[in-house]
């Protein structure tokens, strides 16, 4: 029984072996491959919202007997554009699926799916009957919500048996609020792709982690970075200071 034991619940990490995007309308759709190219293949549907495919989708499946296929969902992920939510339905996304299918020439695949992937497993397992070798679903994701509120339960209710024990509390939103919202991480992604390629100077770049000390560590390290002992370390005259800047890139 040392298969299930906590350590051993997934399979080794892995890198793919192939990568790339297919365009479809405004979007250019990421997808990967890994495991064993000549292998059983397999594709992982992602949850949401938004979250896209990561390393831990692969580990689902045993790298030596399984071609391993995980794509980031319209407007998820490394997908572009990011959080766009133009032609960008369920039924999109299925055809998304055959066209990665069709680009990878896999005649038929075993779909795999959790939470919202699921309900996507299932909808590109209605249309596409064919083409499904096998279906795997996880976290069944099957709510209806008819109008704005705050819905309670459990997971058993809105996810599915598996998270029996986790109390859930859901609050929908009107479309003009979802936009809103919507709009305020829009924001947020541009803002920080506008960090990421300016070129700053050391005066910017101190000014700006000076506002982020004072907002954001100066109540526990202190002004003066001297900390509070036995609660918060010191920062001033520590190892992620005074090291060089290999090592302090390696600690954060």
């Amino acid at each position: 029984m040392a298969f299930f034991s906590k350590k051993n619940k997934l399979f080794p990490s892995m890198e793919p072996f192939d990568t790339g995007f297919i365009k479809k309308d405004i979007h250019e759709i990421y997808y990967e491959q890994s495991g064993n190219p000549k292998g059983k293949p397999a594709i992982f549907l992602h949850g949401g919202p938004g979250g896209g495919g990561g390393t831990r989708s692969r580990r689902f499946f045993n790298p030596k007997k399984y071609r391993i296929v995980v794509f980031d969902q319209r407007g998820c992920g490394r997908s572009k554009p990011h959080a766009s939510l133009e032609d960008n339905t369920t039924w999109h996304l299925v055809d998304d699926i055959e066209s990665i299918r069709e680009k990878l020439e896999i005649e038929k695949w075993l779909v795999f799916g959790g939470s919202w992937g699921s309900t996507l497993s299932l909808a590109y397992a209605q249309k596409f009957p064919d083409r499904v070798s096998e279906l795997i679903l996880r976290g069944i994701f099957m709510l209806r919500v008819n109008e704005p509120g705050i819905y309670r339960g459990n997971c058993t209710e809105l996810c599915g048996e598996r998270h029996a024990y986790m109390p859930i509390v859901v609050k929908a939103v009107t479309r003009d609020e979802y936009d809103a919202w919507l709009q305020t991480k829009r924001d947020a992604a541009e803002e920080l792709a506008y960090l990421t390629e300016k070129e700053w100077t050391v005066d910017e770049l101190m000014s700006i982690g000076e506002e982020i000390y004072a907002t954001r560590c100066a109540a526990c390290h202190q002004a003066d970075g001297t900390g509070i002992a036995g609660f918060y370390p010191a920062l001033a005259g520590s190892d992620i200071v005074m090291n060089d800047k290999v090592f302090q890139r390696q600690y954060l």
